[in-house]
């Protein structure tokens, strides 16, 4: 299965997710200490986030990728009626898979439907950047299905081209990423299904990728 392949898969699933969600999601107007399709307060109290995402990039900070799949996972808490705060990991797959976590915001719009903030940091990729701040700005159409665009503010470093300069240089560049999501357990179904194709792909060819996370970046 060749990489195509696989952003195609995601692309149905993305797509088909929220409807099959919709069918099978059912009037409960229980209250629940832990939601996985995530409600405002008091119909739930803490939000299970797993959010999957197809993005396209619009404004480049400097690499080579055009799109990449995003898997989005964390916890947020309803502080009241109308807010929740909370904290994810970010699992970024372009030519190779960045990770990071970020602080979340979430305004509660009506019903399901929510604005959601969110800032982080992600670690250095190896011969492409020394790491980026990274943020989140996406409308949620109901639990399963929203919108969102994904600023990246880089450190890079560029070879020189001005004479005598000798060394790399180091700058920030803007990067700006637009895509959809779908939660609740439509994400958490995509992103397995994207996971095992990748797997497969590994097992039957070799992929290129270097994973990296877990340490600061590098100002």
């Amino acid at each position: 299965m060749s990489g195509h392949r696989i952003v195609v898969l995601a692309a149905l699933a993305l797509l088909g997710a929220p409807g099959v969600a919709r069918a099978q999601a059912g009037p409960d107007s229980s209250h629940h200490g832990l939601c996985w399709t995530a409600r405002p307060a008091p119909r739930c109290h803490v939000l299970l986030l797993t959010n999957f995402g197809a993005y396209a990039e619009v404004l480049s900070a400097g690499g080579s990728s055009a799109g990449s799949l995003v898997d989005d996972v964390g916890l947020m808490v309803n502080v009241n009626r109308r807010e929740a705060v909370g904290a994810s990991v970010l699992v970024d797959l372009k030519s190779v898979v960045s990770v990071g976590p970020a602080l979340r915001y979430r305004r509660w719009m009506g019903g399901a439907s929510a604005l959601d903030l969110a800032v982080g940091a992600r670690g250095p990729i190896a011969g492409v950047d020394h790491g980026a701040v990274i943020g989140l700005i996406k409308y949620q159409f109901g639990p399963y299905f929203g919108v969102a665009l994904r600023p990246e503010l880089v450190r890079r470093e560029t070879p020189p081209n001005v004479w005598p300069v000798t060394q790399p240089v180091t700058g920030w560049g803007l990067g700006l990423s637009i895509g959809v999501e779908i939660g609740s357990w439509p994400g958490a179904a995509a992103a397995a299904v994207v996971g095992l194709a990748g797997l497969a792909e590994f097992m039957r060819h070799g992929m290129n990728i270097q994973i990296t996370g877990g340490s600061s970046p590098k100002w």
